[in-house]
């Protein structure tokens, strides 16, 4: 499972207002078929996808996440995937800041 960037960047978003959303592919580089158990993202972070229950080998589906700090201050979130491929949960690092 491979993430279409190593890092989701939000900057700076003021506190109570949800940022642009980001569309980050997810690529299935696996030669099977893959059974998705779970999407989530931490506090702060809103995400919707378009993954479903599985995905095929070579495919793609999109995540798109905005920021929504609850609070001032840095905030370390991050995207899990968790799914059948190795490796499982995968992790996307999601840094933004509140103010």
């Amino acid at each position: 499972m491979v993430f279409g960037v190593p890092v989701g960047r939000f900057g700076q978003q003021k506190v109570g207002t949800s940022s642009a959303a980001q569309k980050i592919s997810l690529l299935n580089g696996t030669g099977t078929g893959l059974s998705m158990s779970s999407i989530q993202s931490s506090a702060n972070f809103k995400q919707n996808n378009t993954c479903g229950v599985t995905l095929a080998a070579g495919a793609f589906c999109y995540i798109k996440v905005s920021f929504n700090p609850t609070s001032i201050g840095i905030k370390q979130g991050r995207i899990t995937v968790v799914d059948t491929a190795s490796g499982s949960p995968h992790l996307l690092p999601l840094p933004g800041t509140g103010y």
